[in-house]
């Protein structure tokens, strides 16, 4: 039998990449599991989950600091950057989006309507 990678090693690896502002892909291939590991472990184990989601805020926190912080020297362009393409609907400059990017058009077509 193959011996497993769900290891407290391979869990903490994936956790600091993503504190570190990795996206789960590169996170969880820098460790060595594949997609579909990475996102049973994500569905069966909710200690994980939870630990990824917190993973994933803490990388947020840092940057909205590290924009504070870099704001005073005028340097806060790459933290910025970061925040528009990691979490674009909050962060994402809103001129560049594309008009009724957020409309969904229904069309409702009757079943009876195609016998007349």
């Amino acid at each position: 039998m193959a011996k497993s990678k769900r290891t407290p090693e391979t869990r903490e690896r994936i956790l600091e990449l993503l504190r570190a502002g990795n996206y789960h892909k590169e996170a969880y291939g820098a460790a060595g599991i594949s997609a579909d590991t990475f996102y049973e472990w994500m569905r069966d184990d909710a200690e994980f989950s939870e630990a990824v989601q917190k993973a994933e805020s803490d990388a947020v926190a840092f940057h909205v600091q590290q924009i504070l912080n870099a704001s005073v020297n005028g340097a806060w362009q790459a933290s910025a950057w970061y925040l528009e393409r990691k979490n674009p609907d909050r962060f994402g400059r809103q001129d560049r989006r594309p008009e009724g990017a957020d409309k969904t058009e229904v069309v409702i077509k009757w079943a009876d309507e195609e016998d007349k």
